[in-house]
């Protein structure tokens, strides 16, 4: 089961019975198809064969996607690459309607874990919608543009707890050759929450014909402010015991601040009883020593 991109006259019906619509069977011809993770042979043209075939694999789905039919399983195995440069999207087997809830509604893990959405690898019983797709054509752009996968761990377990609250090492900081837009794209892609994706797989097909224009892209960096919230709403456990533990700190320093206060206003009260007291006693002092001096005046006198 194999979408050409950009050819949605060419697509074959994904699985029977999950859209109503009539779709054409391919013309019979002789294709020769290879994994999108084959080697490219033009260095200098890497990032801009990455985005045009990015463009091409967006498309395909964008067609997939005006038919009710999500995917669920875009990796690199299943975009392959013809001897003309053309992306087909094959592997239709996990493929559901969006007008079909009782099957994407089934809180089971569906796809292929390395790039499976964070809302597929929680297996949550919610609507996986294009989005999803939208998510693993980025993990899979960012595979071919870094030569990592975007969560490395060895484990299933392992790559399931870095899907669900960790971010992806910036595609830069693997390579530093990688242009910005384009890991600014691919980093929108792969949002954690469908929210901070783009809503369509036309939209990263439209930023990434931007990039390919030099024209300004409409997908901007996350703001320092913006990663903290994100990484709050992840580890929401730890971010309530951080604000706690900070109030019961702020509350500790202000009884402190008002005990230290208490304590050096009472000292300086009694310092200023204590110099009261001696300057009583200086001049009662003063004051005998006057009176047996007219004493003493006295007696002699007699």
């Amino acid at each position: 089961m194999i979408v050409q991109a950009g050819k949605p006259a060419q697509e074959r019906q994904p699985d029977e019975g999950t859209t109503q619509d009539t779709v054409q069977q391919p013309r019979e011809e002789t294709v020769t198809l290879h994994p999108l993770s084959s080697p490219f042979h033009t260095p200098s043209a890497f990032f801009q064969s990455v985005a045009r075939l990015g463009i091409q694999a967006a498309l395909a789905l964008e067609h997939a996607h005006q038919l009710g039919v999500v995917h669920r399983d875009i990796k690199p195995g299943n975009l392959l690459l013809d001897a003309s440069g053309n992306v087909w999207i094959s592997d239709f087997g996990l493929a559901r309607s969006r007008n079909d809830p009782g099957v994407t509604r089934s809180g089971d893990l569906i796809g292929t874990l390395r790039y499976m959405s964070p809302e597929q690898a929680s297996a949550k019983r919610g609507l996986s919608d294009q989005r999803t797709d939208v998510y693993s054509l980025g993990a899979t752009l960012y595979e071919l543009l870094t030569l990592e996968p975007a969560f490395p761990g060895e484990e299933p377990r392992e790559v399931l707890r870095q899907l669900a609250f960790e971010e992806p090492r910036r595609p830069r900081s693997l390579n530093p050759a990688i242009p910005p837009d384009l890991e600014t794209i691919v980093m929108k892609a792969m949002g954690k929450t469908p929210d901070e994706r783009y809503s369509t797989a036309q939209e990263l097909a439209d930023d990434l014909r931007r990039f390919l224009d030099d024209t300004p892209i409409l997908a901007r960096r996350p703001t320092y402010g913006q990663r903290l919230r994100k990484w709050g709403r992840r580890h929401k456990a730890w971010m309530t015991a951080g604000v706690a533990a900070m109030a019961v700190t702020i509350l500790a320093l202000a009884v402190s601040t008002v005990l230290v206060w208490k304590a050096q206003h009472e000292t300086q009260a009694a310092l200023g009883d204590a110099r009261e007291e001696k300057a009583k006693a200086e001049k009662e002092e003063q004051h005998a020593k006057q009176n047996l001096a007219l004493a003493v005046r006295r007696s002699m006198i007699c």
